[in-house]
């Protein structure tokens, strides 16, 4: 796929979802790769406009303003990143909720309602999947679920939206699923 395919498709989940800060975060990184730091600058700007405390989204800030050349503006993406690391890792009572969905299996099983060909978010932080090690920022991927595969522990296979290092499918326990 070329970085003109993977434009075109995050403007294309753009559309549907111009509110979540994942989707634009996906945009920035495609337009980075495909040298529109600009492009990349404003993506990022508005992933953390909409989520503040997004700390990957300020260290690509950080990234698009200085191929940007603009070192001093980059710096200040880089700091804020750090900052809003930093309250990332409080704990839940010290910041109370921070709108993150709680897994679909949490306060009793949920399975029921997962069903093929729902949109869902999936963890994927900390997995290996076909020699892919997917970074702790992969928080809130979206997936569409194909089927179960376990029932005990409830497993999903999800394809995601988007493909990682050629990774488009996924095994996933339960309760790393969330509603999208």
């Amino acid at each position: 796929m070329t970085e003109g395919d993977r434009i075109a498709e995050f403007k294309e989940v753009l559309e549907l979802m111009p509110e979540d800060p994942v989707v634009h975060f996906g945009l920035a990184g495609a337009y980075l790769d495909a040298g529109e730091p600009a492009s990349a600058a404003a993506e990022y700007q508005e992933a953390v406009r909409l989520k503040p405390d997004y700390s990957a989204a300020y260290r690509g800030l950080g990234r698009a303003l200085e191929r940007a050349g603009r070192v001093a503006e980059a710096r200040d993406a880089y700091a804020k990143g750090l900052e809003s690391r930093h309250s990332e890792r409080r704990s839940p009572d010290e910041e109370g909720d921070r709108g993150v969905p709680p897994p679909v299996g949490s306060a009793g099983s949920l399975t029921r309602m997962l069903a093929p060909d729902q949109r869902v978010k999936v963890d994927l932080s900390g997995m290996v999947v076909e020699g892919v090690a997917f970074s702790q920022n992969v928080r809130e991927a979206l997936a569409t679920i194909l089927r179960q595969t376990s029932a005990d522990p409830p497993t999903y296979l999800v394809e995601l939206l988007f493909s990682f290092k050629g990774v488009k499918r996924v095994e996933v326990p339960e309760e790393r699923i969330h509603p999208a």
